[in-house]
């Protein structure tokens, strides 16, 4: 009886670990994610001040920057939506078929 209740906790102990470690990896994939999207909206950003200054010779105001950064993040979430369209009119298909 005693090999039976040492095998059910290690296999406890397991799940745990496993657990703990699929979080930790869940997190760290959103971290990295978040991360990825502050670079590219940086990117964004820049390359829009440099065309300002190329163009203007001077530096954007901080609104200027301020409304480029909204009408990033709005094309962002519509382009999220689209895509999000588009799976589930290709998941409609595929069940439809």
């Amino acid at each position: 009886m005693d090999h039976i209740d040492e095998r059910m906790q290690h296999q406890k102990e397991l799940a745990e670990r496993r657990r703990i470690w699929e979080e930790q990896r869940k997190a760290e994939a959103e971290r990295r994610e978040r991360e990825a999207k502050q670079d590219r909206l940086r990117d964004y950003l820049g390359r829009r001040a440099e065309e300002w200054a190329d163009h203007t010779g001077s530096l954007p105001s901080d609104a200027t920057i301020s409304r480029w950064q909204e009408e990033y993040v709005n094309e962002a979430a519509a382009e999220q939506e689209r895509d999000r369209a588009f799976r589930q009119a290709l998941a409609e298909d595929i069940a439809g078929s």
